[in-house]
């Protein structure tokens, strides 16, 4: 994959009047790519997002009040915990995890999709990817 840059340009001002000069330098982005780029996790068919953490999050606060006490924190430890044990024991017996058919489907169109991109390509790959996803 070819190496491109990423990132912002900011441009500081310096100095008033005539003597008024702009410098510009490169910065690095907040996130580095690797964080936020999804091609590995689509290779290796992994979700695209973590809405699954964001369900296990509104799950997980709704089972306690806005400013819990510490001891129902630890109920709700605990809850969580044997939910999770017995989540693990499902998993080892051979229960599989199922995604929805629509998301299914949708990765394996850009999977193939992304079989055949090469960077001459990019147009014709940008469009493609880009009505995948508006249907």
């Amino acid at each position: 994959m070819e190496e491109t840059w990423v990132g912002f340009n900011q441009v500081s001002w310096v100095c008033r009047g005539k003597n008024r000069r702009a410098i510009s330098e490169n910065k690095k982005p907040l996130f580095d790519i690797i964080l936020w780029n999804v091609h590995s996790r689509i290779n290796e068919s992994l979700p695209r997002t973590n809405n699954f953490v964001e369900s296990w999050h509104k799950a997980f606060s709704s089972m306690l009040n806005s400013h819990p006490l510490v001891y129902s924190l630890i109920d709700a430890f605990k809850k969580e915990q044997k939910k999770t044990e017995d989540l693990i024991i499902q998993l080892q017996t051979g229960i599989q995890y199922k995604r929805q058919p629509a998301y299914f489907i949708l990765d394996k169109r850009i999977q193939e999709l992304m079989k055949e991109y090469t960077i001459e390509n990019f147009d014709n790959f940008y469009e493609n990817l880009s009505l995948i996803l508006e249907y």
